[in-house]
């Protein structure tokens, strides 16, 4: 499993993902991660999501999530490459990994930004049809099968800029 971290994540361009923690009984949580396997295509064209390392701890700390990366890092240092870490909203998963990874990105989950916006919105007093109509602006939108992308959609950095330029009148 190790080896294929290293192999989609540290020389291909697959993100690291730390998943949700799970508290399994009070006070044990679970912290999975996973990956895309890049070498396979599923039916739909896609790499598939395989399972990564998992770690069993008691606290959610920064420390605790420093430990997990760094356990990873000790039983295999080449992992100390680590382009990208994919995240919740979760400052403790964020910083504990990137204190390890230092020069990996850390991306955090559109998901979760989505409903943390979309909350946002709401709780400045934004009404339904402003909120749907900023949130298809970032995030794009679906109405059947009409598919309109959003500034989130963006396939690089200069696709995203386009599409930010593009929403300065609006």
């Amino acid at each position: 499993m190790l080896n294929d971290l290293f192999k989609f994540c540290v020389l291909g361009n697959a993100i690291l993902r730390v998943g949700t923690t799970f508290e399994l009984v009070d006070g044990l949580w679970l912290t999975n991660t996973t990956y895309k396997n890049e070498a396979l295509i599923d039916l739909k064209g896609k790499h598939p999501e395989f399972p990564g390392p998992s770690f069993w701890h008691f606290r959610k700390t920064r420390q605790s999530y420093c430990r997990f990366a760094g356990e990873l890092v000790i039983r295999k240092p080449e992992l100390l490459g680590l382009k990208k870490i994919g995240h919740d909203l979760d400052k403790a998963i964020s910083n504990g990994f990137t204190d390890v990874f230092l020069d990996a990105k850390s991306l955090y989950c559109t998901q979760h930004v989505q409903e943390q916006d979309a909350f946002k919105l709401q709780s400045m007093g934004c009404n339904q049809r402003s909120k749907q109509s900023i949130m298809a602006e970032i995030y794009g939108s679906q109405s059947d099968v009409l598919l309109q992308s959003g500034v989130a959609d963006a396939e690089d950095e200069d696709d995203f800029d386009v599409n930010l330029d593009s929403l300065k009148s609006v």
